[in-house]
């Protein structure tokens, strides 16, 4: 089973309510909130070891997460007739845009996060 915890200021490890993997995660500049994709529906055993390998591919969608008080909202889903498999997720400085790979065909996304 896959689970994502986080520590903020010391004040021990928050389990998210999120399945997903630290890899699809990005921190916000404020170093409290994080953005991280998740796999829509049931993660198959062993799925670390084959999503390594790229010989397993997830559907994702992007959550906001207050690690401080453990909430997740969700903040978009792509269309169900595109898959995206969210790897390498890095925020921008000014906290606005999340850029990241797809792992299906490595190609480059930007989200807009803020206005």
């Amino acid at each position: 089973q896959v689970r994502l915890y986080a520590e903020v200021a010391n004040a021990g490890a928050n389990e998210l309510p999120l399945a997903t993997v630290a890899e699809k995660c990005a921190w916000a500049p404020s170093g409290t909130t994080a953005y991280c994709a998740a796999p829509q529906g049931k993660i198959p055993a062993r799925f670390l070891d084959h999503w390594y390998r790229g010989e397993a591919h997830t559907e994702d969608a992007w959550y906001t997460i207050d690690t401080a008080a453990a909430k997740v909202a969700t903040l978009f889903r792509i269309d169900s007739s595109y898959a995206m498999d969210v790897e390498n997720p890095t925020v921008d400085p000014t906290g606005k845009y999340i850029a990241f790979q797809n792992a299906r065909d490595k190609s480059l996304w930007v989200l807009r996060i803020a206005e």
